[in-house]
């Protein structure tokens, strides 16, 4: 700021003269010496730290952009990351009211400057150093308060241009300091604390009228920060009453008015709108404030429609709401939908969807869109609308894990919809003449820009047609209720359901017998995308399938489609009448293929007699074996055999625990007779690696490798077979103690695309790790019962356990398993949880981990690697 410095010279020369005689006769300062102290004080640190400060406050202010969808804040102290920018300023600050501290320590700026340390701590979010500074200017400084500081604010010299008498004019700041006591103390969540210094202050016979607007704000913010919305109305109503700053004003009308709103008051809430937009504020509160009393007349006061749409249809001639254009035709479709116009309603959201690039916008009407065409059953569109939604849409949002939720499941949907359409498609094209066939290839390749567009029509919609004219006035996904509770149970229920038949728990294992891997191969065999860009001509004829063999392969591509397809309707939408379809077209149209047995025991439970009994006596009749043929007869079939593989693996725990205790007699007596006892016995590499095993504190270590050699050529596949050739490895280069229990620690790649496995590492042996075994068989025929997963256990070292689950065809379907079987409380149930640290390792990784068995380095280099995003 300018100054007129030679004036400001000489006054201080004079001033100085003026003191040098006028000495008080015990030696203090006499008022000419100590009012030269307090100009100098004032113009040499404190003047300069508060502009610094009102600059700071400023930059904090203005940063900081406002969120209208949410009741606004009462005040804005910006960001961590905006408190971090003007940190360097804060320093500074400190800095020079410090000097004024110290060395004009009798300077009546001296509370001044400490209030502005304060400020400094509090903008830098150190609110209890901040806290602190205010209690001490209360303490120390109180009584410096008169009835004059409480009637009238002292003028602050913002330009630079008070005279010298009214630059010595000083003001106390222990009140204005007991407010900002107020404020840390809100900062901190000390609200109870806060609450009794607010009401001290009010309290206060000499309390500063000119700073009670800033009090009753305080107060409303900390209603509004405990959640007591409805309590911060009175108090915003006596800030506003006690200001006169109309910037500030505008604001806490504002929020008054979506308090009042919130409070369902809403003919108050209207005319508070009315005021604000008297007021003439910024450009977005006046767009915001139009737009919701527009809301608020439509829902409440009975207006009609056509007046609130051309209050908003108005908003869009204007250019300077350019930018609100997307949720204008969004609030406009909100209106259409309430008043049963679903095909207008659509068109807004197609236009919002157009008009804006703001993410979350877009994101909220793809999401309205997907919605409409879910509860119309249109699973396709309603696919496309929620993948949209998951692209744009915040994850922070309220319904981005439902909308992805949703969006997962449509798409298996949607696959196998897509690979019915497209073969069926494929075989008609093969049944054509050489003549006609061109004739369609050639339109397929001319449409291919019309392709474009429909695909665009989901990224970008501009006509998506919905003849179904259900009433929708109760629609499911406006009543937030019914909607939340709606997605914690289907979330509860369903979760993203894989393809599997869940009728009952005693049924789960079928489908990983029978078909389950001839069905991954068969998906793994993926039609040709005819919407792909660029597709050409040779393409789709290479896919045509013109030969028998070719047919066949479409046919098993069909049919696998239309019973993974009926089950997705069963299981993860509860359609059973689409799910019956698609199981009829599979049993009707392809006789015999790899899914008639599933689909024909689908129909058997999904229909009454007398359908039912004649696909039960398809399915006696055509496969007596199966063990659809043993649950018919047997419900309890399942249940059976699940004991039966309990009773192996208990003994086999058993076995183990003997190798362990070194009851080296009972582990080779009942490796012996479990053949005979468990037929078939699946474990029987592992029963041979416990006997192996046994004589490795032998005398002869020959005969230890004797038995470790049978083992490795007998399962040299298995990971038994690999660790007996391990151990004999090592053998060669040292003791047995080395070979078995020393292993050197090897460098890990890491590959995408590799074949990966699912680990537990278990600080823990015995029946814990069967028991863990048990649950996860049951989670994976819960979620996973198509991929074909394994499960195995073995020992790592003398206290660790291994589960292994493979396998996974690369990182991406290994990570999603890891995400979701981590943290399911059924699979603990009550084991303890941080005993079981869950991995995922490649195939070749795996074997190095397994020789080094450095549990905590390959940690390192999973969360490294893997967990890196």
């Amino acid at each position: 700021m300018k100054r007129n410095f030679p004036l400001f010279i000489a006054t201080i020369l004079i001033l100085f003269f003026v003191s040098a005689c006028s000495t008080s006769k015990n030696g203090n300062k006499n008022i000419v010496t100590r009012s030269v102290d307090d100009l100098i004080a004032r113009d040499n640190g404190y003047f300069n730290a508060r502009l610094s400060m009102k600059e700071s406050e400023r930059t904090l202010w203005e940063g900081q952009s406002d969120n209208y969808e949410e009741i606004l804040p009462i005040f804005k102290y910006g960001t961590q990351e905006q408190a971090s920018s003007v940190q360097p300023a804060m320093d500074e600050i400190v800095k020079k009211t410090s000097f004024v501290i110290q060395v004009h320590k009798k300077s009546k700026w001296v509370d001044d400057s400490y209030f502005l340390i304060g400020k400094s701590s509090f903008y830098k979010r150190n609110y209890a150093e901040a806290l602190s500074t205010f209690q001490y200017i209360v303490s120390e400084y109180s009584e410096l308060i008169d009835k004059k500081s409480a009637n009238k604010r002292v003028k602050e010299d913002e330009d630079g241009k008070l005279n010298m008498i009214e630059k010595l004019k000083h003001q106390p700041v222990a009140s204005e300091a007991g407010i900002w006591v107020a404020r840390s103390l809100v900062e901190l969540k000390k609200y109870s604390d806060a609450h009794t210094v607010i009401s001290v202050l009010k309290s206060r016979e000499n309390f500063p009228t000119w700073l009670l607007s800033e009090l009753y704000a305080v107060e409303a913010d900390l209603y509004l920060k405990e959640n007591q919305n409805a309590n911060a109305i009175k108090p915003l109503i006596a800030a506003i009453e006690n200001s006169d700053d109309k910037k500030i004003n505008v604001r806490y009308n504002f929020i008054l008015a979506q308090l009042y709103a919130q409070q369902k008051d809403y003919d108050k809430a209207v005319a508070t709108y009315q005021l604000v937009l008297d007021s003439k504020p910024t450009y977005d509160m006046d767009f915001y404030a139009k737009l919701n009393m527009a809301k608020l007349t439509m829902d409440n006061y009975g207006i009609s429609g056509k007046e609130t749409k051309e209050g908003l249809l108005s908003l869009l001639k204007d250019e300077k709401y350019k930018e609100f254009y997307g949720l204008i035709y969004y609030t406009l479709a909100d209106i259409e939908l309430a008043a049963k116009n679903k095909d207008t309603g659509i068109m807004y959201l197609n236009k919002s969807v157009q008009s804006t690039n703001e993410g979350k916008q877009k994101g909220l009407s793809y999401m309205r869109l997907g919605d409409i065409n879910y509860a119309d059953l249109a699973y396709k569109n309603a696919y496309a609308y929620y993948d949209s939604t998951v692209l744009n849409l915040p994850r922070d949002q309220d319904r981005f894990d439902e909308v992805k939720l949703l969006r997962d499941n449509l798409k298996l949907l949607v696959d196998q919809l897509t690979i019915i359409e497209t073969e069926r498609k494929l075989q008609y094209w093969a049944g054509l003449s050489e003549k006609e066939l061109e004739k369609e290839l050639e339109k397929i390749i001319v449409e291919e820009k019309i392709i474009d567009t429909l695909n665009n029509d989901i990224l970008n919609p501009n006509n998506v047609v919905n003849t179904n004219t259900n009433d929708i006035g109760d629609f499911y996904f406006y009543n937030t209720t019914l909607r939340s509770r709606g997605f914690s149970e289907f979330k509860k229920k369903w979760d993203t359901r894989k393809l599997e038949d869940n009728w009952r728990r005693s049924e789960k294992g079928i489908f990983g017998e029978e078909g389950e891997a001839a069905l991954t191969d068969t998906a793994n065999n993926k039609s040709i995308d005819l919407t792909k860009k660029n597709i050409t001509m040779d393409a789709i004829i290479a896919s045509i399938p013109n030969t028998p063999e070719k047919i066949a392969i479409s046919n098993a591509k069909i049919a696998a489609a239309l019973y993974r397809g009926g089950v997705i309707y069963k299981e993860n939408f509860g359609n059973k009448q689409k799910a019956i379809v698609l199981f009829q077209d599979n049993v009707t149209n392809y006789p015999a293929n790899q899914f008639e047995v599933q689909s024909l025991y689908q129909l058997y439970r999904l229909t009454g007699n007398p359908l039912q009994d004649e696909y039960k006596n398809n399915i006696l009749t055509k496969y007596p074996e199966s063990d659809y043929t043993k649950v018919i007869a047997d419900p309890d079939y399942f249940k059976k055999r699940d004991e039966k593989k309990n009773a192996l693996d208990n003994y086999y725990t058993e076995t183990y625990d003997s190798l362990i205790t070194k009851n080296y007699a009972e582990v080779i007596k009942r490796s012996k007779i479990a053949d005979s006892i468990f037929k078939p016995n699946p474990l029987k590499p592992k029963f041979e690696m416990l006997n192996a095993l046994t004589f490795a504190n032998a005398d002869s270590v020959d005969l230890f490798k004797n038995e470790l050699q049978k083992v490795a050529l007998k399962y040299p596949e298995n990971e038994v077979g690999i660790r007996a050739q391990e151990i004999l490895d090592y053998l060669r280069r040292g003791s047995v103690i080395d070979a078995v229990e020393k292993l050197d620690k090897l460098e890990y790649t890491y590959k995408s695309d590799e074949e990966q496995y699912f680990l537990f590492i278990m600080n823990t042996t015995g029946k814990d790790a069967t028991t863990m075994k048990s649950n996860i068989a049951t989670f994976n025929a819960s979620n996973f019962a198509t991929d074909n997963l394994k499960i195995s256990s073995l020992l790592l070292g003398k206290e660790n356990s291994i589960i292994m689950v493979k396998s996974f065809n690369n990182i991406n379907t290994a990570m999603n398993y890891y995400f979701t079987i981590k943290d399911n409380v059924a699979l603990y149930n009550t084991l303890a949880k941080e005993a079981f640290t869950p991995l995922i390792i490649s195939k070749s990784n795996y074997v190095q981990f397994y020789k080094s068995k450095d549990i905590e380095g390959y940690e390192v280099y999973f969360e490294d690697n893997y967990l890196k995003d």
